[in-house]
């Protein structure tokens, strides 16, 4: 997302240096288009080079160890099979689309729409939606913070608050942002309506992926890769929208917001490493939240001293399955009759 606005911001002085150096407009702009694709292919030859396949190492490693189980095709097509076929999943989806997919549409549409509405100039509008990408510097890990704090605080049912909060003042600020007009409420209204909602917007980013790892422990390959493609599907129902109008868009967008974010009650969730699990209405049937007795750092630590085990061919031994065990015990957390994992 940060991307976004660095690119917003960024293109335009590439395109100047082409000017500068001698190109016509035409050529400026496809030279400047000549350098995103330019920087990527650079990238993945360092990702190729110096990055592991897996969290756990290097295939052909693990294969040689005889631990390739913990990365193979079977393991992840049974990923992907669990999270296809949890609800949970598809509600994650649907808020990821309209809240990421929402981000990459405004990305595009916000400079001419400012010009239009709000009659800016082309450098002032560029240069505020580019402000709107670059709030993710903050925003977006704040998010996620949020929703460390309220699942510390309250466990899973806390993350499930964060999100629906910031899911619904987020639907909310985009309606209002439409509602403006430039005859009713000036230039500076709406503007810091705008920072505030891209703000909360990228919050409602981060808040989805601080909830997302929770719906299938053990397996959240497939479930949060279904969940980012569902913000690439939100965006493509977006741009379709933009061909009505951008503010229509921008109104129909902040409504189906508003609906993805009533989804989020419905969600039921069981026991986790921090603490009892339960929907977000679960108090009103007398439901209370207690705090583990466990640490949940130390449960991560024990994941982390497992990991360094594995990673040692000495320590590690062909047959070693405890470490898939150990993982879903420390995500599932205890059954509700304290018989097991």
């Amino acid at each position: 997302n940060f991307g976004g606005g660095v690119t917003l911001a960024g293109m335009p002085v590439i395109y100047s240096a082409f000017k500068m150096g001698g190109f016509t407009n035409d050529g400026a702009w496809r030279g400047a288009l000549a350098v995103p694709p330019t920087l990527v292919a650079a990238l993945s030859v360092l990702v190729f080079l110096f990055t592991d396949d897996t969290p756990f190492g290097n295939v052909a490693s693990l294969q040689k160890r005889q631990l390739s189980a913990l990365v193979g095709r079977t393991r992840a097509q049974h990923s992907f099979d669990q999270a296809a076929r949890d609800y949970r999943t598809w509600v994650m989806a649907l808020a990821y689309g309209f809240s990421f997919g929402v981000e990459m549409v405004i990305i595009k549409s916000l400079p001419l729409y400012l010009v239009q509405a709000f009659d800016m100039t082309q450098n002032g509008a560029g240069t505020l939606a580019s402000a709107f990408g670059l709030t993710n510097i903050f925003a977006r890990s704040l998010g996620g913070y949020l929703s460390d704090c309220c699942g510390q605080r309250f466990g899973v049912v806390g993350r499930q608050w964060a999100l629906f909060c910031c899911m619904m003042s987020h639907g909310a600020l985009m309606i209002g942002f439409a509602c403006m007009r430039l005859d009713r409420h000036g230039v500076y209204g709406p503007l810091a309506l705008l920072t505030l909602w891209g703000t909360v917007l990228a919050m409602t980013n981060g808040a989805v992926y601080g909830l997302a790892p929770f719906i299938t422990p053990g397996t959240e390959g497939g479930a949060l890769s279904i969940i980012a493609a569902g913000g690439g599907v939100g965006a493509v129902v977006g741009m379709v929208l933009t061909r009505i109008g951008t503010r229509p868009a921008i109104l129909a967008l902040g409504w189906c917001a508003v609906g993805s974010g009533l989804g989020l009650p419905a969600m039921y969730f069981a026991n986790t490493v921090e603490g009892p699990g339960g929907a977000m209405f679960s108090f009103l049937r007398g439901e209370v939240f207690e705090r583990p007795d466990e640490d949940i750092s130390a449960v991560g630590w024990q994941m982390h001293d497992r990991l360094d085990d594995l990673s040692d061919p000495k320590a590690a031994s062909p047959d070693d399955t405890s470490l898939s065990d150990d993982w879903f015990r420390a995500c599932r957390g205890p059954a509700a009759d304290g018989s097991g994992p």
